[in-house]
């Protein structure tokens, strides 16, 4: 039998977070701070990028996250991403960090009573009425800052649980899927580390498979001392940057629809996803395969990707290989990630927005190798980029099952009380 409560019923402690200062105080502690920003990044494990804060003693050990803690966001958002998105914080997280943690003052701790409720099927449910647009109603704009109505939300909404056997098998299966997320995740980031630490061997150190037989001659004076039998060549020899379109935004689709394609800005890049759609007609051929290299001019500059599909911006550039036996993918999709072309990127940078420099990289010189190393570094690392390829494809795809799967579990349209499930 299903329970109906508000959430203020099932909190044992509720706080606001803290930013504190960028430089130690007197009586001050030292803590990670996790922002409404970094939500998506903290529940897939991915912790590097927390700002470090100081905040008063007296207010820093009452604010501590503490593992099954659940953080909302309470102000900030955009006119299609409201305020009121929910993160769990696993106890693998507080064992990875190396400093306290709590949350940012836009957002808020809330620390479940688990005598009342699962904490992590309390978080799936916030997240399940985040998506379909329930929480939307708590959002208010006052001096164009958007905010979450979290007092008036979490006294009034009404909460449908079921017992507590069904909460721990619901948290059980979609935790699972992120489960399966982050570990292909990090499996993800060791194949992208593993692949540019080849690249820095065997082109900036020239420590490749037979180097102590080859003989280090006089080059230029940017590469110094060379291999013999590598020799300099201009980068637009062997590729040339091909620029995307401007359809207007007025020709924007915010779904797909027949005839449509995905159409991908600099600002997709790092979602390696597009929020928006255009009539392929508008195209022009400017489409990109999973295969294909792109690299944003424009916006954040120096972004590189592959595995995206779509139609593509004038911010982004395409890769067009002129002698793709000479010059091999893995080793261009590298290379435009190497300190020597990024540094290209940013010199030739109105500050960090746009490259006005049109011949910047086309007469980047290259120095490469004898085609038999080529061919030998192409061998070695292709398939671990082909793999990190496959690996965002399982992803993607245990996404969509976990999405498709939360909101017919917590209505309990799919009835999971009589499967076997070992609960953590």
């Amino acid at each position: 039998m299903n329970d109906t409560v508000v959430l203020k019923s099932l909190i044992l402690e509720s706080k606001d977070g803290e930013w504190g200062k960028s430089k130690p105080f007197e009586k001050s502690k030292g803590m990670l701070v996790i922002r409404g920003t970094d939500f998506l990044d903290v529940r897939v494990g991915k912790l590097e990028n927390l700002p470090f804060r100081y905040i008063p003693s007296h207010i820093a050990y009452r604010k501590y996250l503490q593992p099954n803690d659940i953080l909302i966001e309470t102000a900030g958002g955009s006119g299609n991403r409201p305020t009121g998105r929910t993160l769990f914080i696993k106890k693998e997280i507080i064992q990875k960090l190396s400093h306290p943690v709590t949350c940012a003052s836009f957002s808020r701790f809330i620390r479940i009573n688990s005598q009342k409720a699962n904490p992590n099927f309390i978080f799936w449910y916030l997240q399940h009425m985040y998506a379909y647009g329930s929480m939307w109603q708590y959002n208010t704009r006052h001096t164009g800052v958007a905010r979450f109505q979290y007092t008036i939300f979490s006294e009034t909404e009404p909460f449908i649980l079921p017992s507590l056997n069904i909460q721990n098998k619901i948290a059980t299966i979609l935790s699972s899927y992120d489960n399966l997320i982050e570990n292909n995740i990090h499996r993800i980031k060791l194949l992208e580390e593993m692949a540019k630490a080849m690249f820095q061997e065997w082109f900036v150190h020239y420590r490749y498979p037979g180097y102590e037989k080859v003989r280090m001659v006089d080059s230029n004076i940017e590469f110094g001392k060379i291999p013999e039998e590598w020799e300099l060549c201009k980068l637009i020899d062997f590729v040339s940057f091909e620029r995307g379109i401007e359809p207007g935004s007025r020709n924007y689709l915010d779904s797909p629809r027949e005839n449509a394609v995905p159409f991908l800005r600099v600002g997709d890049l790092n979602k390696r996803d597009s929020s928006v759609y255009i009539i392929a007609e508008l195209s022009k051929n400017k489409y990109i395969r999973e295969n294909d290299i792109v690299i944003s001019l424009d916006g954040t500059v120096g972004i590189v990707r592959i595995g995206l599909s779509g139609c593509y911006s004038t911010g982004i550039r395409k890769i067009i290989f002129r002698n793709s036996e000479r010059i091999g993918w893995a080793y261009t999709y590298l290379l435009l990630q190497s300190k020597q072309i990024q540094d290209v990127i940013h010199a030739h940078a109105r500050g960090t927005t746009i490259l006005h420099s049109g011949t910047a990289l086309d007469q980047l010189l290259l120095l490469l190798p004898p085609q038999n190393i080529m061919n030998r570094f192409e061998e070695l690392v292709s398939p671990m980029l082909y793999m990190i390829l496959i690996l965002e494809k399982k992803n993607n795809c245990l996404q969509q099952t976990r999405d498709y799967l939360l909101p017919r579990l917590i209505s309990g349209e799919l009835d999971v009380s009589e499967l076997n499930i070992q609960i953590k």
